[in-house]
């Protein structure tokens, strides 16, 4: 899809926000369980946004160690 060529970071950011703009406008009533989906992926997401803000952070400020771990664990 063309939006995920947007930002490598936030990809899924745009499709979301382009399918849920497509079911709004088609009328379309999504499914408990993939509104639960979505919030699960969404969390995940903003976890691993936290943990490259936290790696950034520790790397500009010369801790390249922890950089490397957290981005490990991300």
């Amino acid at each position: 899809m063309l939006t995920e060529k947007i930002c490598s970071l936030c990809s899924q950011s745009h499709s979301e926000a382009f399918a849920m703009t497509a079911e709004t406008i088609a009328g379309i009533e999504v499914p408990p369980r993939a509104e639960f989906l979505r919030v699960i992926a969404v969390e995940a997401k903003r976890i691993t946004y936290n943990l490259f803000n936290v790696g950034m952070l520790a790397h500009l400020i010369g801790h390249d160690d922890v950089f490397t771990q957290v981005l490990e664990i991300r």
